[in-house]
């Protein structure tokens, strides 16, 4: 299995796989698509680190993992106790069907971040404003962090609300409305209001993909096809062949027709079913794809952009 290291590296591959959980492919969904709301949760106190992307440096911050780690292990939470706080007292980065991982910062959503880079350095910075982006499986939610930054509208999903809570609204808030200055050496401690993201353009989901078309569905009803997404992100999300199905319904359900996809994957996941040509097999007869992005070592990365046929 993947192991709670803690580290950005990702140089472990093995994972336990949805074989080892007879039940998983056929259980009703025990994570419904679900809104969360930010200004629900009360003020919070973190320890923070940032990344740089070159080739001027942009630094988007982001809250320690081992910071979060703590908070989960010393909560009296049932919740995190029953999901968070079972994988990290099993060592273990990746428990199906009751935590998929969303703590860590993998590879491929640093590929996704430099692909976005490289993007904006053609068609300028102002290129995002406007859009209505969708980050599936966001995690720490960077690169939707990056899109935020840049003037879209950003709806972050996450199949734990945990996660959510306690990674993604506060890197959130600390690239917005508590976003230090760029010369903060990092670490840092700070304190955090989630009340602030009133102001923020940005929306937060919990729950399975296969919960989320009649979500897209009441959108696209309500609003037309504007309500729907310009860009969908997905990164490190098709390491299990049971995952596609309900992966690309969602995908499928969100996006424009004038809109494109891009997922980061690796090519193959030692221990698990799935791998990129195989999702990219099921994705032939709707979508044209191009890799925009390949990076060799050790198991080849790649990030894929599809567009509607």
């Amino acid at each position: 299995m993947f192991r709670f290291d803690f580290s950005e590296d990702g140089n472990n591959e093995t994972v336990g796989s949805l074989d080892d959980d007879p039940t998983a492919q056929t259980r009703a969904a025990r994570f419904p698509a679900t809104e969360i709301t930010p200004t629900a949760q009360p003020s919070l106190t973190l320890i923070s680190e940032s990344i740089q992307l070159p080739p001027t440096p942009l630094r988007i911050y982001k809250r320690s993992v081992a910071d979060a780690a703590f908070d989960i292990a010393v909560s009296d939470s049932p919740e995190l106790s029953s999901s968070l706080g079972t994988a990290i007292a099993s060592n273990t980065d990746l428990i199906p069907g009751v935590y998929e991982g969303g703590l860590k910062t993998w590879e491929c959503a640093i590929d996704l971040l430099h692909v976005l880079r490289e993007e904006e350095k053609v068609r300028g910075g102002d290129w995002m404003r406007g859009l209505r982006v969708l980050e599936l499986g966001c995690g720490s939610g960077l690169p939707g962090i990056y899109c935020l930054m840049h003037g879209a509208e950003v709806h972050f999903q996450d199949y734990n609300a945990e996660v959510i809570h306690l990674l993604t609204i506060p890197n959130v808030l600390l690239n917005s409305t508590h976003r230090p200055h760029d010369d903060t050496p990092t670490p840092f401690e700070t304190s955090l209001d989630p009340s602030s993201l009133s102001a923020v353009p940005a929306r937060f989901w919990s729950g399975e993909w296969s919960t989320f078309p009649p979500v897209f569905d009441s959108m696209r009803q309500i609003g037309g096809e504007e309500a729907l997404f310009d860009l969908i992100l997905t990164s490190e999300t098709i390491y299990e062949s049971a995952y596609h199905k309900p992966l690309l319904a969602a995908l499928k359900s969100g996006l424009k027709k004038s809109g494109r996809i891009l997922i980061g994957a690796k090519t193959n996941y030692f221990g698990c079913t799935g791998t990129l040509p195989l999702f990219l097999n099921e994705c032939v007869s709707d979508f044209e794809a191009r890799t925009v992005f390949a990076k060799e070592k050790t198991v080849r990365r790649e990030v894929v952009e599809l567009r509607w046929k």
